[in-house]
């Protein structure tokens, strides 16, 4: 078995591959965090000879940052584990090592899992996932549409020129047709993923 451990920040993964039964010999490697950085990693993998099956992956949580990667080494078909920023603290401590370089943070995350063994995640699947993201831009919409009502109500009487009324009165009627347009490709979504379907029954109560 590999063990690898990412450091994530929105930009880029500091990885640590170790080599061997301790972290005294390891490689480390940067990549964006990006298809192409995930890409490159995967190359540099395969260049030393590491199969994929046999890779297991701890990843530090950092905000969202972490997904991307996430997903697409789980998707190809890596034993990925995500952990919290203070188990590694914690482990660190104990092992009396406290620098925050991000070289010495990614080879501490290899070495938490290949000497804990957190457990596996376990990913959503990909329909999960394409409801998840048409959820969260609905919302955002939704307050985009919540913003530009309470400004036309809260405008000034002396701001409030027929023409600028108007415009903001066009784009409260565009922001509400795409709420309209977001949430019939989520019924259909829905509808044509019978386990999802379901579940969102369940969430619905």
């Amino acid at each position: 078995m590999f063990y690898l451990g990412i450091d994530v920040s929105k930009a880029k993964l500091d990885c640590a591959l170790l080599v061997g039964d301790t972290d005294i010999k390891h490689k480390s490697k940067k990549v964006a965090n990006t298809p192409a950085g995930i890409a490159e990693l995967f190359t540099w993998l395969s260049k030393r000879g590491v199969e994929l099956a046999e890779l297991y992956v701890a990843m530090k949580t950092a905000d969202i940052y972490h997904e991307f990667a996430a997903f697409a080494l789980h998707d190809a078909g890596i034993m990925v584990s995500i952990v919290n920023p203070s188990e590694i603290k914690s482990f660190g401590d104990s092992l009396g090592v406290h620098t925050k370089k991000d070289e010495v943070d990614s080879v501490l995350i290899a070495r938490f899992g290949q000497v804990c063994k957190p457990t596996a995640w376990s990913a959503p699947s990909k329909e999960a996932r394409t409801l998840k993201a048409l959820l969260a831009r609905q919302e955002e919409i939704r307050q985009d549409l919540e913003r530009e009502q309470n400004c036309l109500e809260e405008m000034p009487a002396n701001f409030a020129t027929e023409s600028v009324v108007q415009l903001m009165e066009d784009h409260i009627t565009f922001l509400k047709g795409m709420l309209n347009d977001f949430q019939q490709e989520i019924d259909t979504h829905i509808n044509q993923h019978p386990a999802l379907k379901k579940d969102f029954e369940l969430l619905q109560g």
